[in-house]
């Protein structure tokens, strides 16, 4: 009985800590590929804006003219500074450092600051390689004279005969505009860090922009080739995904390695294997502590009695009796230390034990079933088959790892009551290897699932941002070119060709408002805020409203005293009310009231369905009609991109994710409320500006 208590001790703690360690180390290797496939896209999305950038630019005609007048002659001055005003428009508006100009020959034309000095070596062969090419290059990291870290991008200017005239080179400073793209990423620096490598002759260089100053580059770290465990070596050999081995620091890591699609450079995406260690937590510890103590405790009682076994017979019975009793008291309290539910048979089947986490699951207590089969207690049906999966005796082992928990299984309680499980079965084998038990290990995976999903969600939305943000900076380069255009012919001295401009600058304004939509959505509209009234705001707003609501449907905005100003940006809390106001109209078929109130509150930490409200001082700010409102399903997608109820051709689907996104960046949340029959009501709660122009005749409502 010691021996077989000893061995399920063993059996059971090595089941389990085998799965935690397993669980652990997959879940690292899935963070560190999230991470890595987010920074892979957002290098590649980089380079891809500033070659379009470069390409956009060296079509301007102001540039073509300029480069023109400068390598051909004869020279025009104005030509140069409508050029300067072009490229200085762009580079203000895509934080580019400078511009410059080049003849092909390699001569600096012009450039919008003091080119002349900053010229180097690593430049100059960009010149030469963009002069060779037919699309626009990129140069590798290099150092200037001012000791920052910069990436050029150039492009070939031709004349309209498609002849080369001259080399465009813009630069951007790496320090502030790549290298934070390394630093920013959803998980603490412990869990995934991210560098960059290439190969240099023997060595690898790695560049670390999180630990280690960029003042370091181009020999930050050194890894000579010949150190095949080190995963930036690895990554140079050619080897893709998931590793191990250690890192440029010598330690040892899990790591997702992947190539910079377009670019010489590796990524690496690396955890220490130190802290996914010590992520296996209390429960492993226990476990071991637990399986010491009773292996301990059975090996000296057990010595002790062989001592004795030969002068008391009797004494020796009385105290392997004693011995096992103490054995099973250990065993019992590290079964219930036990963080997952373990149930444990005899040889025909029937129950053991089973912890308290096991009798939470199937409903069961451990009095009511010990010695009952285990097919009664132990309900297991494959999720997709809905066959049963619970084991019986005979045992039959399978060619899966036991210590590894499968998943796709559904536990069936005693109330019928089903829920997802992760679960795996072992024998438990005496030492002439005849059977003498099952030890069955399973986990709920409710939450996990749950989280899961989440995840999935909040990864479709940032891909969804990144792809509108990418839609609306091209946008934006064809109406800068467009604009520039238009811009040059205004003024001409033709004067017939001016109404045509005009038609031209007013359609370009157009599509500007339009992407602006796009890149609020994605989070990369540049805001001013200011400090508002939204009485006065909604005020001069409400004639406009009135024309766009047919005559059946009343509108009503509730004066109020006392009203705290806010600090947003007005051009978008103007398109926050219009959206909302419009949404309200298209609820209402016949007719209808549309409402609007504000109100001063004073909050604690609030949950709303697009996130937590921090605690503070707010003016509300709700409209509420009395259309035909929503279902529960419905108001979980409302604030989805592209996700509308309207019939095709009368609905984009942005109007209530640009609205989420303008109250997110300017510092709020947004409520809503809503059943079928019943109307909606959208809350949109603005903080309070800090030197606000409020009276205090109304005291602050507590929310």
């Amino acid at each position: 009985m010691a021996l077989g208590a000893t061995l399920l001790v063993l059996a059971i703690a090595w089941a389990v800590h085998r799965t935690e360690s397993a669980r652990v180390r997959e879940t690292a290797f899935r963070t560190l590929a999230v991470v890595g496939t987010l920074k892979a896209a957002q290098l590649e999305n980089w380079r891809w804006e500033r070659q379009g950038d470069a390409s956009v630019a060296a079509q301007f005609p102001a540039v073509v003219r300029a480069a023109i007048s400068l390598t051909r002659g004869p020279r025009d001055a104005a030509d140069v500074k409508t050029a300067l005003r072009v490229l200085r428009t762009e580079a203000d508006a895509y934080a580019y450092e400078n511009a410059l100009l080049f003849a092909p020959d390699g001569r600096v034309l012009f450039a919008l600051h003091d080119s002349a000095a900053r010229v180097g070596p690593t430049t100059l062969d960009l010149v030469k390689a963009a002069r060779a090419a037919s699309a626009t290059v990129l140069s590798n990291f290099f150092r200037g004279r001012d000791d920052a870290v910069h990436v050029d991008v150039a492009q070939a200017v031709r004349d309209p005969a498609g002849r080369l005239i001259a080399i465009l080179v813009l630069r951007t400073n790496a320090d502030t505009h790549l290298y934070p793209i390394l630093r920013e990423f959803p998980s603490t620096p412990r869990e995934a860090e991210v560098l960059l490598a290439r190969t240099f002759g023997p060595m690898v260089v790695v560049l670390n922009s999180r630990r280690d100053s960029m003042a370091a580059l181009p020999s930050a770290y050194m890894i000579p080739r010949s150190r095949a465990r080190a995963v930036a070596v690895q990554a140079a050999q050619g080897h893709r995904g998931r590793v191990a081995g250690v890192s440029h620091l010598g330690e040892p890591v899990l790591a997702d390695l992947r190539a910079v699609r377009g670019s010489p450079w590796l990524l690496i995406t690396e955890s220490d294997e130190a802290y996914i260690a010590a992520s296996i937590g209390l429960a492993d510890r226990l476990i071991g502590i637990g399986a010491v103590l009773a292996l301990l405790a059975i090996l000296t009682i057990g010595a002790y009695a062989e001592r004795r076994r030969e002068a008391m017979e009797f004494r020796q019975l009385y105290l392997r009796e004693h011995v096992e009793r103490e054995a099973e008291a250990v065993f019992r309290a590290t079964l219930y230390s036990i963080g997952d539910a373990v149930i444990t048979t005899d040889a025909e089947g029937r129950v053991a034990a089973m912890n308290r986490v096991a009798e939470e699951l199937t409903g069961w207590t451990e009095g009511e079933v010990r010695g009952r089969a285990l097919r009664h207690v132990y309900r297991a049906i494959d999720e997709t088959t809905r066959a049963s999966t619970a084991p019986t005796i005979p045992f039959v082992p399978t060619t899966v790892d036991p210590s590894v928990m499968t998943n796709h299984t559904l536990l069936i309680d005693r109330f019928g009551v089903e829920r997802p499980v992760m679960n795996s079965t072992a024998p438990i084998v005496d030492t002439d290897r005849s059977l003498r038990g099952l030890v069955i290990v399973f986990r709920d995976q409710s939450a996990l699932r749950e989280q899961q999903g989440k995840l999935l969600q909040a990864e479709k939305l940032a891909s969804m941002g990144r792809l509108a943000g990418g839609i609306a900076h091209d946008f934006n380069n064809i109406l800068a070119a467009i604009r520039g255009a238009a811009d040059l012919a205004a003024v001409a001295k033709d004067e017939s060709w001016r109404e045509d401009v005009s038609t031209i600058q007013f359609a370009a304004e157009r599509a500007t408002t339009l992407t602006r939509q796009l890149l609020t959505f994605s989070r990369q509209e540049v805001i001013r805020p200011t400090e508002l009234d939204l009485q006065e705001l909604t005020a001069n707003m409400h004639r406009m409203l009135v024309r766009l609501l047919p005559p059946n449907i009343k509108f009503s905005v509730q004066e109020a005293t006392g009203l705290d100003h806010v600090r947003v940006d007005r051009g978008q809390i103007e398109q926050v009310v219009l959206n909302l106001a419009l949404n309200a109209r298209d609820a209402m078929a016949a007719c209808g009231t549309i409402s609007v109130e504000m109100r001063n509150i004073e909050t604690l930490e609030r949950v709303l369905p697009t996130g937590t409200l921090a605690p503070g001082r707010y003016v509300s700010l709700a409209i509420a009609d009395t259309g035909v409102g929503m279902d529960d399903a419905t108001l979980r997608r409302i604030f989805e991109p592209f996700f509308t109820t309207k019939e095709a051709g009368k609905g984009t689907g942005l109007g209530l994710s640009t609205v989420y996104a303008i109250v997110q960046q300017n510092g709020g949340g947004i409520d809503v409320a809503s059943a079928p029959g019943k109307g909606t009501t959208f809350t949109v709660y603005l903080p309070v500006a800090a030197r606000s122009g409020s009276a205090t005749e109304a005291p602050a409502q507590r929310g």
